[in-house]
């Protein structure tokens, strides 16, 4: 079966790619846990803030409702942290 991984040579040479991949190969392993935890973490903001806004029930409520909701799912989210 075929290697997932590209190869050294098949890598992107943008250099904001090269520099973001030269600063994650310096990460100790406790920062590469900590940056994975807080992207797994705004990832799940992200499609759960989509998911709310997709309702019809927030689309019509004012804004006010619609903050006090936002801000009731990222308590949810934190928590489950």
């Amino acid at each position: 079966m075929a290697s997932k991984r590209k190869r050294a040579e098949e890598y992107s040479d943008n250099p904001h790619t090269v520099k973001e991949r030269k600063r994650r190969e310096k990460l100790s392993e406790a920062d590469a846990e900590i940056e994975r935890a807080r992207n797994n973490l705004n990832r799940q903001f992200t499609y759960h803030r989509g998911k709310l806004k997709d309702r019809p029930e927030y689309q019509a409520a004012p804004p006010e409702e619609q903050n006090r909701l936002l801000a009731e799912i990222e308590n949810k989210i934190i928590q489950k942290k």
